[in-house]
């Protein structure tokens, strides 16, 4: 193991703007080193940071081997507030129906400047969406979605996290401050999936945004989805398409959200 000084010494290089800008840098010369690159971010985490034994020790925070799953979901903290004329396109873009092309994840800015004044409202619907449906699983034995038995459980408490606004095209919290919503289950909850599944589509359809690592089903992110509640979406794929010109990052998942057909080539 490293030294206290020898620690702070890595910690501060690691904190250096260059030292992303170096990654990015050979990411863009040198794509197929991505997979080396991965490997050494792991092996820093181990050697610098001790980061070692069963996986719900290291990357669960220690909590237990029966920690269980969740799913966690991104609600804007902000009133959207678009300029003028953003307004009038979007306006336009609406047609005569009013409808919003976005849906229901109109309630997200188009732009990282477009975040308004502190507001609760959407945090305050999906917990009631959340608490709703707790209720009705265990006071009825179902919910909207497939489970019919009686008896089902949230069987670890809500969490409520506040993030900072991100400009990152596909980040969950592009544009404004956000809130995550995070619900744990236990491992051996009956319909443990089948609960947080059917919390997951009610809580889409009121303009959630699901968190890239704790999405566990495919049918909560398809491509409409994606472009809706991401409108830097296009961008990020051209920038994308320049990183990944040999294929390296490329997947089922990537393909199956921007309705892709191509293997490896993503772009």
């Amino acid at each position: 193991m490293l030294n206290e000084i020898e620690f702070a010494i890595l910690a501060k290089i690691q904190s250096l703007q260059v030292v992303y800008d170096l990654v990015a840098l050979l990411e863009f010369v040198l794509p197929e080193l991505s997979p080396n690159l991965s490997n050494a971010a792991l092996h820093t985490q181990a050697t610098m940071f001790n980061k070692r034994g069963k996986y719900y020790d290291v990357f669960l925070l220690g909590t237990s081997e029966n920690a269980g799953f969740a799913s966690e979901y991104a609600f804007p903290l902000e009133v959207y507030a678009p300029s003028a004329d953003k307004r009038r396109s979007k306006s336009r873009e609406a047609g005569a129906e009013g409808s919003d092309p976005r849906g229901p994840y109109k309630i997200w800015p188009s732009a990282a400047q477009d975040g308004g004044k502190y507001d609760l409202t959407h945090l305050n619907t999906g917990m009631r969406i959340i608490t709703e449906s707790a209720y009705s699983i265990w006071r009825y034995g179902r919910t909207d979605g497939p489970i019919k038995r009686g008896g089902h459980f949230l069987t670890s408490p809500m969490g409520v996290r506040p993030v900072a606004a991100s400009d990152k095209a596909l980040s969950m919290m592009f544009g404004v401050r956000t809130v995550m919503l995070e619900l744990d289950m236990a491992h051996g909850t009956f319909a443990g999936y089948a609960t947080l599944r059917t919390l997951g589509f009610r809580l889409n359809a009121a303009g959630c945004r699901f968190h890239w690592g704790l999405n566990f089903d495919a049918g909560q992110a398809n491509r409409r989805q994606i472009e809706q509640a991401y409108p830097q979406i296009e961008m990020w794929k051209q920038v994308a398409a320049v990183f990944n010109r040999k294929g390296t990052h490329t997947n089922s998942f990537l393909c199956s959200l921007l309705g892709l057909q191509t293997y490896p080539a993503l772009f």
